[in-house]
């Protein structure tokens, strides 16, 4: 059974308090994986990328049930997913990141039930910690829900500037070494150029300060963001390079008002000389 701290609470019975504790388990357990390519209507997609249907499920559930638990619960369940994140075998932590991607939406949504705004904000640093952590994961599929998990939070704190910097300060250079890692074929490939070009169209010039001097692939700037992004255009997947895309064409906007003004500049100038 589950924590037993709440069966005599109204708000929260036994029944959904055991579903709780055995969607944790079905997370924990569950090692079947299929892989959805181009047979499966995803010629989209970079390469095969993993489908866990009863992990999803799971995970989906899980989030529900979590916004309707009492608040002891709710800190319990997420100490739970915090420790599966960081397991040996890469199902659990995927299935963990899962759950974690679907609390921090729907909870952030308040679709169903208002939660406590402090609980959320502990449990928005905590998943931001895993999701950071995730995108170094040896296993793609683990590092895809990772950036699926940041793009939500980076989504989230679009209207709040200090927290958004916050986010690309702490993300950007794992997201940057991961890039240089990326291959077509990687299932995750989708889910870290629409990341990386979520990052780059919000703040340019952040950015390149955030990664620049990064040693493990060279200094940052406009010519390595640029040729970056221009190697995934050549990506097999639609995506993928509308992705790349839009992020150069948030760069090449700025850039181009900053030549414009300082070739105008120097045409005064000189033209005053």
């Amino acid at each position: 059974r589950a924590w037993k701290g709440v069966v005599g609470q109204h708000s929260f019975g036994m029944w959904p308090h055991d579903m709780m504790a055995r969607c944790l388990c079905v997370l924990a357990l569950d090692r079947f994986g299929d892989y959805g390519g181009a047979s499966l209507g995803r010629d989209d997609d970079g390469g095969d990328s993993v489908v866990a249907p009863v992990r999803e499920m799971a995970g989906q559930l899980l989030s529900v049930l979590w916004t309707m638990a009492p608040e002891s619960e709710q800190k319990d369940c997420l100490h739970v997913l915090i420790r599966m994140s960081s397991r040996e075998q890469w199902e659990v932590r995927h299935g963990a990141l899962l759950a974690l991607k679907y609390v921090m939406v729907i909870s952030s949504s308040n679709v169903l039930q208002k939660v406590n705004d402090t609980l959320l904000n502990h449990a928005a640093h905590e998943i931001l910690q895993v999701a950071q952590e995730g995108l170094s994961d040896k296993m793609e599929d683990v590092q895809s829900v990772a950036a699926q998990i940041l793009l939500s939070i980076l989504n989230e704190t679009q209207r709040n500037e200090l927290q958004r910097k916050e986010l690309i300060q702490k993300s950007c250079v794992r997201l940057w070494n991961a890039l240089g890692q990326l291959r077509s074929i990687s299932s995750c490939a989708v889910d870290f150029v629409g990341l990386f070009s979520a990052t780059i169209c919000t703040d340019p010039s952040f950015v390149y300060k955030a990664i620049e001097g990064n040693m493990d692939h060279g200094p940052c700037g406009l010519g390595a963001v640029v040729e970056k992004l221009r190697a995934f255009l050549d990506f097999a997947s639609v995506t993928v390079s509308l992705s790349a895309l839009k992020a150069i064409g948030s760069i090449a906007g700025p850039y181009a008002s900053m030549v414009s003004e300082n070739n105008s500049q120097d045409a005064y100038h000189h033209g005053r000389h």
